[in-house]
């Protein structure tokens, strides 16, 4: 069953509220996202914090049916401090049923890719809301084998307790999506861009990396928003580590592929152009249902990826021939050339991290952080999925002063602004450019800083596209 998300609409409030670019974060946004806790509330463990507040009892009932997560956060021992989102009761709230939808209900993906533009995507998520529907439609699944496993049905019987299983492998996957493997109070997660949680791939994706969640911060009103769509609504701390409450539930990230069609309003010529290009086997892993037999699963696609996603405006801005070109049968090649400069396979680019699957070290130069300043600046170049050819990457973090942990994360590539950073997928990482990538070539006519390096594309690019190779 694949976890990967093809319903994550919420992501594409991204695109239009300006969080991920607000370097201001002052010392009352920190206040206002956290609990107020009397007494001895912080010697109790997250578990035991959980399981008292009225306004959990949804996501209780998911702990004690899933069982192995809730030891997690119970563990009391010295040392051992994470990090826990919680979604509250509101947030678990069974969605309604599209009763005109009738598609596969069973999570599974076939791998066909059926998108349309407009960002509407019918598939049932295994989010922690549809295992709290579950749970409430069948309380079966929360009773003893024995009491409900025993009639004359033996298939029946046998249908029940695989479902069983496979729910209770939804609900921990789902869970340690959730977990931090350390202790992040509020200020310190609104540091970071991205953060690594205890989930980690058991489908050969990401070099094995952990599933990481984005965040981003706002002054107006003062909060921090995970995964583009979950607020947290109160913070906490408790004997073994942190409490975050949530509006949403987190959703376990899709493929790069997968997750461009959710913001397909900004992002729908880039998609098209990969479909038409034949390009989606560079940004997509999953389940492949025809090489698979039972007990023996096989993915296919690129395990690993980071793409530079054009946005709309960014092809409009091409010159209307080459446009036009581009989006003919004669440039269909050309395009896919194109598109692959915007790719880098094997490789992990974020903002704050960089990691080659196939070599172990880590690229870019930073200065090194000096007590609590978290400041850097990388610079270094990665290898495009087309032969010989690199893309400049340009990422800083800047402590604002003098607000008290204050900082703003950019990037650019190619001297290009990233609009969007830092994009979790379950292959890698995708961001947002608002220009197309111009790659480099022979042929120019003297170095203009404000020139349109598309404007003579005629006399360079269609021999370009011939010339250079997709890396095998």
């Amino acid at each position: 069953m694949r976890l990967a998300v093809l319903s994550l609409a919420p992501l594409a409030h991204a695109f239009v509220l300006p969080s991920w670019d607000v370097g201001r974060w002052a010392a009352d946004a920190v206040d206002s996202a956290e609990g107020v806790l009397g007494g001895d509330e912080t010697q109790k463990t997250i578990w035991a914090q959980i399981k008292e507040d009225e306004k959990y009892t949804r996501l209780v009932k998911i702990l004690e049916f899933e069982g192995t997560v809730k030891k997690e956060l119970d563990h009391a021992d010295s040392g051992y401090d994470i990090t826990f989102f919680a979604p509250n009761n509101e947030a678990l709230t069974p969605p309604k049923h599209d009763h005109d939808h009738d598609g596969d209900h069973d999570g599974d993906h076939d791998g066909d890719h059926d998108h349309d533009h407009d960002g509407d995507h019918h598939s049932v998520a295994p989010t922690l809301a549809y295992i709290s529907q579950a749970l409430d439609e069948q309380p079966w699944l929360l009773e003893d084998n024995e009491f409900y496993f025993g009639g004359k049905d033996k298939d029946d019987d046998k249908n029940k307790k695989r479902r069983k299983r496979i729910m209770k492998k939804i609900a921990h996957a789902v869970l340690k999506y959730h977990i931090l493997p350390q202790a992040h109070d509020a200020q310190s997660l609104a540091q970071n861009s991205t953060m690594a949680t205890a989930l980690r791939p058991h489908d050969g994706s990401a070099d094995g990396l952990p599933r990481r969640i984005h965040i981003a911060k706002s002054v107006v009103p003062p909060a921090l928003t995970l995964n583009f769509y979950a607020r947290v609504q109160s913070s906490a701390s408790a004997r073994n580590g942190q409490l975050h409450e949530l509006d949403h539930p987190l959703l376990p990230p899709g493929s790069i592929f997968d997750e461009m069609f959710v913001a397909s309003k900004w992002l729908s010529t880039t998609t098209s152009a990969v479909q038409r290009a034949g390009g989606a086997r560079h940004l997509d892993w999953g389940y492949d249902r025809e090489k698979s037999k039972p007990g023996k699963p096989v993915f296919s696609g690129t395990p690993l990826a980071t793409f530079f996603a054009p946005s709309n405006a960014a092809w409009d801005a091409l010159p209307p021939r080459l446009h036009f070109f581009l989006f003919s049968r004669f440039g269909r090649h050309a395009l896919a050339k194109l598109l692959m400069y915007h790719a880098v396979p094997h490789t992990l680019v974020l903002s704050e991290e960089v990691h080659h699957a196939k070599h172990k070290h880590k690229g870019g130069k930073h200065a090194d952080a000096e007590g609590d300043d978290p400041s850097f600046r990388r610079e270094f170049d990665v290898h495009s999925a087309l032969n010989g050819t690199k893309l400049h990457i340009v990422a800083e973090k800047k402590r604002i002063v003098p607000i008290e942990g204050a900082v703003r994360i950019s990037m650019k590539v190619n001297d290009q602004d990233v609009k969007v950073l830092d994009v979790p997928a379950s292959n890698g990482a995708w961001h947002v450019i608002d220009k197309v990538l111009c790659p480099p070539h022979e042929h120019k006519k003297g170095y203009n800083a404000y020139a349109d390096p598309w404007a003579d594309w005629e006399d360079w690019f269609p021999a370009w596209a011939e010339g250079v190779q997709v890396q095998a």
